[in-house]
Order: structure tokens, then sequence, then C-alpha cells
């Protein structure tokens, strides 16, 4: 659409370069990793995910599209846990585009002995992802390629050319994105029937800032403004209480908080899901985004939908939807957010495999610890995605 007039011009790529949040997702669900670098490979297993965000579209309106593509390995016979990660995000009619790829990698500290009667364990974690901008010039409408007299178009009646030249084609320089993070867990009873799992943690992202080593090679403007990347503070806590168990399945209740900041723009969510082992989920979450200080919060609900399926005993599929809608605040008349998580996981470990320790049929994944799985030597701690009730 060419339809931009000179205003939303100048909105979208001066103060947007200088103040604009990162892309983001809607759900901490699925993203945890990405959130916080410290949460890579949690699940026990080889993971693959695919993740999809749909927001503001409708029709004859381009919203904004972001899609992730993510691998997380677990390694019990290693010290760390690693990922990787690619992902695209495009907002708007100006096409502006965020390209990002990078890794993860996790370190997993038992903090409690294995004879202890509660579990205590501390992650850190750290990312590395480089990423740059690109935004299509030919979409916009410059205020030289309006004719006084005839609009739009010339005295000759055909469109005018602009005489501004995008620098670098359009691309911004590729950046530098280091983050870190930490997650501490503690796991309450964990073999009894009623037990309780809580994890808070912290991520610091962009850090380049902040090591005073800001540069050229570090701007992500796409005017060639040498405009730093910035800081961005994620904070979360989340929990899950067993509220009863019957025969194999049990039913489990999780609230969840998550907050970031990032140069005076917050973001808020939180909420609850209740689960049925683990293999099915339904949530509510409450969302808020504060633009500036002392500026109204634009707030919007979420239903979140979890499900998994096994495919024998060592793939699981897991499958979750989300659906967003405004509440209060800056409203939207286009299309609503809609989010899609796909996920393979494998209970494998190629690192593993390679260095002559394959994982083997380990019990815990069909035991009464249904809701955590220990490494040989029970010195790290993840999810059991892989209990099952029908066993």
């Amino acid at each position: 659409m060419r339809n931009l007039n000179l205003s939303f011009y100048i909105f979208a790529l001066l103060p947007a370069s200088l103040f604009a949040q990162g892309p983001f997702f809607t759900h901490f669900y699925g993203n945890e990793a990405l959130f916080n670098p410290a949460l890579t490979g949690y699940r026990g297993a080889l993971s693959i995910g695919l993740k999809a965000k749909q927001q503001w579209n409708s029709k004859g309106v381009e919203g904004y599209e972001t899609y992730q593509l993510a691998l997380e390995e677990s390694m019990p016979c290693n010290f760390f846990d690693y990922g990787l990660s690619l992902m695209q995000d495009t907002e708007g009619a100006g096409m502006l585009r965020t390209q990002q790829f990078g890794g993860m990698l996790a370190a997993p500290l038992r903090l409690s002995p294995a004879s202890a009667k509660n579990i205590a364990q501390l992650r850190l974690g750290i990312g590395l992802h480089w990423g740059r901008q690109y935004i299509d010039y030919s979409r916009l409408l410059f205020i030289d390629q309006l004719d006084p007299k005839y609009g739009l178009l010339g005295a000759d009646g055909l469109p005018i050319p602009t005489a501004f030249t995008p620098p670098n084609e359009g691309y911004s320089n590729w950046y530098f994105q280091p983050s870190g993070g930490a997650a501490f867990r503690y796991i309450v009873n964990p073999r009894g029937k009623i037990s309780t799992n809580i994890t808070a943690g912290f991520a610091i992202h962009n850090l380049v800032p902040w090591t005073g080593a800001n540069g050229r090679g570090h701007s992500w403007s796409v005017l060639g403004l040498g405009t730093p990347t910035i800081p961005r503070l994620a904070f979360f806590l989340r929990a899950e209480q067993v509220a009863g168990k019957f025969g194999r399945n049990y039913l489990s209740v999780r609230p969840q908080v998550f907050f970031q900041s990032q140069r005076g723009i917050a973001y808020m969510e939180g909420g609850a899901d209740v689960s049925l082992s683990r293999q099915f989920a339904a949530g509510l979450y409450f969302h808020a985004s504060r633009p500036n200080e002392g500026q109204p919060s634009t707030n919007w609900g979420s239903v979140q939908l979890e499900t998994a399926l096994f495919a024998g005993d060592a793939t699981r599929i897991d499958l979750g939807f989300g659906y967003a809608y405004n509440v209060s605040g800056l409203r939207n008349f286009v299309g609503n957010v809609y989010e899609v998580t796909l996920r393979f996981n494998f209970y494998s470990s190629p690192v593993c495999s390679l260095a002559g320790q394959p994982l083997s049929d380990n019990p815990n994944r069909y035991a009464d610890c249904y809701t955590f799985l220990e490494s040989a030597g029970k010195n790290k701690v993840y999810e059991n995605i892989w209990y099952r009730a029908n066993r």
C-alpha cells in the first residue's frame, strides 16, 4: 500500500527506531528460552518448535506477523543444555522486517543433595543472537511525490519518483544481541501425591549498550543513524500445584506472572491454566502494555489451549493455540491476535549418543515422580513431559 502519508512515515521510522520494543510473542508458553536463556533445554528432550503469531491482520490491512523456528537439546550426559533459534517479524504496510538468529546455552546446578526431601535447582543461561532490520521504501509515500495540483500523480498522469535514496538499500547493519538469565526452581514434596513446583527467574537482553561497546556494528537503525539496541529486562514467576491424583491422572493448577520492560515500554502477563497430566491444559490470561510512564495502558485478555499426543514411547507432539482480544485502553478495529505453537519432542540426545552415552529407558518416566525427571547421577532435573496416564 502506497497511501501512507508523511506523518506516518516520520512516526514509523524515526521515533520507532529510537524507542520501539523488540518483536514479541503473546504468551510465555513455547517461548521460555526466548524470554530467558536459562530455560533452554529444561523439558528433558530434543525439541523442535515452530511458532507463528498474527496480530491485527484484517481485509485490506497488513498487520504484524512473527515466525520462529527453535531447536533445544537436553543433554543429561553433559553439564550444559543448548538451543538454536531463527525468527522473522514483519510489521505493517511499510513491511518493516526484523530477522534474528543465534543460540542459547544453559547450565543447571543442583543445589539440594540427592537425599533431600525437596529439590532445589538453579539454571544459568546465556544467549548469543544477531539481527538486522529492513524496510521496503517502495511501499511508502514521500512528500516530494505529492504534486501541489494533481496530488498523487504528476501533470503527465504518472507517479512522481522520489529523490530519496535508501541507505544500504533499506537494511540496517547486523547487530549483536547478547543476553543472560537465571532461573531458580524449587519442588516441594516431589514424590508425594500433592506437590508444589515454583520457578522464578530474570533475564537481561541486548546487553551491548551496557558494555560501552556501542558503535556502527551494533545499530539497528534502517536509516544509518547509529541508533543503539535497547536493553530489555524480563522477569517471570510461575508455579504448579498438583491438586489431586485420580488413578494415574493428576490435575494441577499453574499460575504465572511475566513482566518485561524496554526503555519505558512495559509489558505484563498474568493468569493461570488447569492441566490434566500435562497432556491437556486450558488457561485465561490478562495482558497489559504501557507505552511510557504516566500514559494509560492497553489491556487485553487471552485464551490459551494446549494438548499433547504421543507417537510411541519416545515421541511427543505438543500443540498450543492462543487467542487475544482487546479489553480496554487503545482499541483496535481490525483482527485480533492469534498464536500457534507446534513442538516435536524426542526422548533422545544426539550429542550424548555421539559421546557414547545414549539415553536409556528411564524408569522415572512412568514412576510416581510425574512432574519431574532426574538425569543419570541425579545432577540435573527436567520437566517430566514423558509421563503417560494410560501406561
